[in-house]
């Protein structure tokens, strides 16, 4: 195990969420001791940010570099997308509509009204279930 970095508790486990996100192992360390601040010592006032593989060090560094410099990864970022409820224009990065609270269509087939099944290409536009009538298949 490595340490590859120390700061703010919350900060930390976001960055250790997003290395988790990227498959890669990470572990949070001092968090109680961050957190309880009274009595210590200001160095030890920080929650550390420890990599379990050394040959994922590097792209750990780079992601948490991008994430501290406020950059997503590139994966992470989603095109605005339109409710199909309401009609109102959603940024990317949110995965429900803010006025009507319906979740973006691409998260669920069933609210697709394009959304055709893997195997038969049956429609799953307004299924009540997520199997496909048509042959069974799980979505």
């Amino acid at each position: 195990m490595r340490r590859l970095c120390a700061g703010n508790p919350v900060t930390i486990e976001a960055a250790q969420a997003l290395l988790s996100e990227q498959g890669i192992e990470a572990s949070v360390l001092d968090d109680a001791t961050a957190r309880a601040h009274g009595g210590f010592p200001f160095v030890r006032a920080f929650a550390e940010l420890w990599i379990a593989r050394d040959e994922d060090l590097p792209r750990a560094a780079e992601l948490v570099a991008e994430f501290l410099a406020g950059r997503r990864p590139a994966a992470d970022k989603r095109e605005p997308w339109k409710c199909p409820a309401c009609g109102q224009t959603i940024s990317g990065q949110f995965t429900e509509c803010w006025n009507c609270v319906l979740d973006d269509p691409k998260d669920d087939p069933r609210r697709n009204p394009e959304a055709k099944c893997d195997e038969c290409g049956y429609l799953l536009y307004r299924l009540p279930e997520r199997r496909c009538p048509e042959c069974g298949t799980e979505f």
